[in-house]
């Protein structure tokens, strides 16, 4: 009885190590047969002068249900693009294989960004460093579920100094064409909200996202930002958007203080105490004197203009002068502005600034 034990735990030796040497010699498929999977070692599949920053990824976005991978990948002066291999019995451009002639697994190669060809020639995905999310596009269904149930939409964001200052979404077409995708991208970052810069509550939420606030900081002394809406025309989960880019909202990109929608309590500088006013419409931002300025509130500014010499003197005080146009409670204005400096009164004081004059132009 134990010699026939021996012969069978020996038999099934044999036949593993004969299994293990045919995948080691890849005399079996990948993964064997219509699992296939990619070779761990990426130097099989990557282009030498590519550096991977990360091993292969997991994606399903295709509608099957077997994971492709994806490499992440810098190349040039150091930015990072991506590229999904799809393992697959039949190679493009032919008939299906018929299943005893079966070659091992075709590695399909579909870029993401950058590209070559179609809408994706333009940009690629970070500076630094990115994160990923494969969501359903409809909200009911859950994110949460095993990577091998096809999701609709792959999500990437790219990271410069902790903030978010690239978006892209990719979507799969079919075999011919690999994957649809739209990107976006900024100076400054990107947000979520149109009030707080940074906050990405969404994405850790697992929630599509076809819509960024674009913040992007101007070259000023007042740290002013302009904000606007960049939207995915994106409303079908089975139909790509046409075209697939990111439009921005022709109704946003007004101006705002970068660290969002606090208001300085003394700006150090005239226009920044305009657009505070016209902001919050606080009387403590006036000259106690100007008694009948006109009140605004929620004010939308798109445009502020100021001296850069402050130092102009009109009857013994500081005054200067600019120009603001904003969007009121629907209504558009077109102003001069006016503010005078008010000197500091001791040490532990600076200069500080109070509206004398909003009036048409």
């Amino acid at each position: 009885m134990a010699r026939t034990l021996l012969i069978i735990v020996g038999v099934i030796l044999i036949v593993f190590l004969v299994v293990w040497a045919l995948r080691k010699t890849d005399l079996l498929p990948f993964g064997g047969g219509s699992t296939s999977t990619l070779p761990t070692n990426l130097a099989e599949v990557m282009p030498a002068d590519w550096v991977a920053i990360l091993p292969l990824q997991p994606v399903n976005i295709d509608g099957d249900d077997i994971s492709e991978s994806t490499l992440y990948y810098k190349y040039d002066t150091g930015q990072i693009g991506g590229i999904i291999y799809d393992a697959q019995t039949t190679p493009l451009g032919n008939q299906a294989v018929p299943v005893p002639s079966q070659s091992p697994t075709y590695l399909v190669p579909y870029r993401l960004l950058p590209d070559y060809v179609g809408t994706k020639t333009n940009g690629y995905l970070s500076d630094a460093t990115l994160e990923w999310e494969q969501v359903f596009f409809d909200t009911r269904q859950d994110n949460k579920a095993a990577i091998t149930v096809p999701r609709n939409r792959l999500m990437v964001r790219g990271i410069l100094n902790n903030l978010v200052n690239r978006f892209s979404v990719f979507w799969w077409i079919d075999p011919q064409a690999g994957y649809g995708g739209a990107t976006t991208s900024t100076a400054g970052w990107l947000s979520l909200s149109d009030t707080v810069p940074n906050k990405w509550e969404a994405w850790n939420n697992l929630e599509y996202i076809h819509e960024v606030w674009n913040w992007e900081p101007l070259a000023d002394r007042s740290n002013l930002c302009r904000r606007s809406l960049w939207v995915l025309n994106d409303t079908s989960a089975t139909t790509p958007p046409s075209p697939p880019v990111f439009v921005k909202d022709p109704s946003t990109g007004d101006l705002l203080f970068c660290t969002g929608g606090e208001m300085p309590k003394s700006p150090a500088f005239p226009e920044a105490q305009v657009l505070a006013y016209l902001r919050d419409g606080s009387a403590t931002r006036l000259d106690p004197t100007y008694t009948n300025a006109p009140k605004f509130s929620g004010a939308k500014v798109f445009r502020i203009t100021a001296p850069a010499d402050l130092t102009t003197v009109h009857d013994n005080q500081i005054i200067v002068t600019g120009e603001v146009d904003f969007v009121d409670n629907g209504q558009r204005y077109a102003m001069w502005w006016a503010a005078k400096m008010v000197a500091p009164q001791s040490v532990k004081e600076t200069v500080s600034w109070e509206i004398t004059g909003l009036t048409p132009r």
